[in-house]
């Protein structure tokens, strides 16, 4: 008996921890699977988590840069510019001219200035990069227009150089304070080609020589958004191949949930409960043939012991039926007593009240 319970609880651990499994793996893949915008240009590599959406049309300078947004409406966008302002190196420029390269090419579409400015150095994937952050204002905060607007917008940029080009990388937040996890892990990922400055080398490989120039990769994904999301925005095109294919792998994810839960759970409750109830069963046979083989009967009932003996519980067994009462008595002769008239007084019956008797007065005369 004890055997027949362990193998039951070895069965049902067996198939719940290949169930937990079976999820655990499932849902670690789709956790791998994560979906990437790649920049991909023969200057220029960043990979930029599906949480950003790629939105050329929201920047002004649409057609030279690339500009992704979020549902929170915090953006990133990457600017390629000659290198006019950096001929030694980014390291060689000062903080203020900093904060002025990222006022003038990302700033001015928007007529920001930048407040609070804080300058500190980085290096990105093995090359020299500067990192400035503040706050995006329409106006000085020691302004009198401010008072009257007191609007402001976090922001964290970075700048990085080669003799032929700066990239200006920014992230605005929506917000006064900023959250840059992820553009900190976009930044992690940034790879920049060209003449590098002396100390700087790459510390990825990556292969730019098959990627197209910058600008052409600029109009041919642009191209692509206006494409998508464009005229054709409700028409067949919007399920195509790649929608199609992200809704069967979420639809196939979800009928692996339910065939688990709906269809091996019980299977395994089922088995649980039918060794559990076979078990009782041997139990309950063992307990019955022990009786039958004692008594040679497996019950008091008609068909297995059609003539039962009733016991003797009142000792008239064998007597014609009303031949003796259920405890019967001898009669007895009843006599007739002549009733006592006696008188009954009632209980607590007031007493008669006493008479006291009052001695005569003289009476009294008046002269």
């Amino acid at each position: 008996m004890k055997n027949v319970k362990k193998l039951a609880f070895i069965l049902a651990l067996s198939l719940l921890t290949s169930c937990f499994f079976g999820i655990s793996a499932f849902a670690g893949d789709k956790a791998i699977e994560k979906d990437y915008f790649e920049v991909n240009t023969d200057i220029l590599y960043a990979k930029i988590p599906d949480d950003f959406d790629f939105d050329p049309y929201s920047s002004m300078s649409y057609s030279d840069t690339y500009y992704f947004s979020d549902n929170d409406l915090n953006s990133i966008q990457f600017l390629v510019l000659q290198n006019n302002k950096a001929p030694n190196g980014i390291m060689s420029v000062s903080d203020a001219q900093a904060v002025e390269i990222v006022e003038d090419y990302y700033g001015a579409q928007w007529s920001y200035v930048i407040e609070n400015a804080r300058v500190s150095k980085a290096i990105v994937n093995g090359i020299s990069a500067l990192r400035v952050d503040g706050a995006f204002s329409f106006y000085p905060f020691d302004s009198a227009d401010y008072q009257c607007d007191e609007y402001y917008y976090g922001m964290c940029a970075y700048l990085i150089a080669t003799k032929e080009n700066i990239f200006v990388i920014v992230y605005e937040s929506w917000y006064e304070e900023v959250e840059i996890e992820d553009f900190e892990e976009v930044v992690s990922t940034v790879l920049v080609n060209g003449t590098y400055f002396e100390g700087d080398k790459l510390t990825v490989n990556h292969d730019f020589s098959s990627a197209p120039a910058y600008k052409d990769a600029v109009i041919t994904d642009a191209e692509s958004v206006d494409g998508e999301w464009g005229d054709s925005f409700y028409d067949d095109e919007i399920l195509n191949d790649e929608a199609l294919g992200v809704f069967e792998e979420g639809f196939s994810a979800i009928v692996v949930v339910v065939c688990i839960f709906s269809l091996i759970l019980p299977t395994v409750i089922f088995i649980i409960l039918a060794i559990v109830f076979g078990v009782k069963y041997n139990k309950n046979k063992k307990k019955l043939d022990e009786y039958e083989a004692r008594y040679g009967f497996k019950g008091l009932n008609y068909c297995n012991n059609p003539n039962p003996v009733q016991p003797d519980n009142y000792g008239y067994n064998g007597q014609p039926y009303g031949a003796q009462g259920y405890n019967a008595q001898p009669k007895q002769t009843a006599t007739y007593q002549q009733p006592v008239n006696t008188p009954v007084y009632p209980v607590d019956m007031p007493s008669s009240p006493t008479e006291t008797t009052t001695p005569p007065q003289d009476p009294t005369v008046n002269l």
